[in-house]
């Protein structure tokens, strides 16, 4: 490989004899040909730093073919380029962070050496959080879980490790030759705040003697602990599979919610949707605790799940339907 581009800062003599080491090719997939085809990404090279100044040099990598271009009927398209500059944003990220002068120069090729620490951080599961568009490329907020342990103190003690995640914002340039560029090193950010979650529409609560509430614990722990055929509690095309194998030896219900408790004798092809809260054990004794949103149907008298929903609905929502009518309550 050949570097790309390098710039020095401002009266620094050039460094003769301390060449940007070449990054090793990686594989990347688009999200838009992710079973079919890899993007070949390089990493050609990235910045010298002096103590005066710094001067950001390019980082160039290769992205995959672009698919067609969308249909022109689209409204104000969003420009291309963000899964190609996700991708190569977290490898980036991981890459820099890993880099130390004396490690292996097919890996660690993002500066010259001596700019490089003497010990890499122990970097793992990056994530972006965050991509936007601004000033001409894709800014990506990257998450890593980094894992330092401090020394013992004396010879009582232990060492102490911590993991802690951290955010790093890279700017990305995509090109409409289809060529990513990063354009400057990761800079570290503070990470994403939580705000609290919308008050839950689910306001009834479901006794743990309702077929329903029953029904749901008997689903979750065939889901999760193997206890028996699954499609026993599931409606004929949910195709839900169990958990394989099984990660858990015993699922306890420990409450069930629904925007309105369903009837104790629900007529044929009546529907709920719960919010259940059940906690799971290991062969360890470690327990876990899960929410489910569950969709449910009564068929021949019995209630059976027919979808494992992704969030629950917010209290507004809930709210309007239940000016709708119910199958419950226009049959009864």
């Amino acid at each position: 490989m050949k570097l790309l581009n390098t710039r020095k800062a401002v009266g620094q003599a050039p460094v003769e004899d301390q060449a940007p080491v070449k990054i090793a090719a990686s594989n990347w997939t688009r999200g838009q040909q992710l079973a079919t085809s890899a993007a070949r990404v390089v990493l050609w090279g990235l910045v010298a730093c002096a103590p005066l100044g710094v001067a950001v040099g390019a980082v160039a990598l290769t992205a995959a073919t672009r698919p067609a271009a969308e249909s022109a009927a689209a409204a104000t398209p969003e420009p291309d380029g963000r899964s190609e500059a996700t991708g190569v944003a977290e490898h980036a990220v991981t890459t820099w962070l890993e880099a130390t002068r004396s490690g292996n120069p097919q890996h660690d090729g993002l500066a010259p050496a001596a700019d490089l620490p003497t010990k890499a951080l122990e970097v793992s599961d990056p994530g972006a959080v965050e991509s936007r568009w601004e000033d001409g490329a894709w800014v990506v907020t990257v998450g890593v879980t980094v894992t330092s342990t401090t020394p013992a103190t004396d010879q009582i003690s232990e060492p102490v490790t911590v993991a802690r995640r951290r955010y790093f914002q890279v700017p990305v340039a995509v090109d409409a030759a289809g060529q990513v560029s990063v354009l400057t090193l990761p800079a570290e950010v503070a990470g994403p705040t939580l705000t609290p979650a919308p008050s839950s529409g689910y306001r009834s609560t479901v006794p743990p003697a309702h077929p329903a509430s029953v029904a749901a614990g008997d689903f979750l722990a065939a889901l999760l602990a193997g206890a028996g055929d699954i499609t026993r509690y599931t409606a004929p095309g949910a195709e839900i599979r169990a958990v394989t194998p099984a990660p858990y030896i015993e699922v306890i219900v420990e409450s069930v919610a629904a925007a309105d408790a369903p009837s104790e004798d629900p007529v044929e092809g009546a529907t709920v949707v719960l919010l259940v809260r059940a906690r799971a054990q290991d062969a360890t004794g470690a327990v876990t605790r899960f929410d489910y949103v569950l969709s449910m149907a009564v068929r021949s008298s019995r209630w059976e799940i027919t979808q494992i929903k992704g969030a629950p609905q917010p209290e507004e929502e809930v709210s309007a339907a239940d000016s709708a009518p119910s199958v419950s309550s226009t049959n009864q």
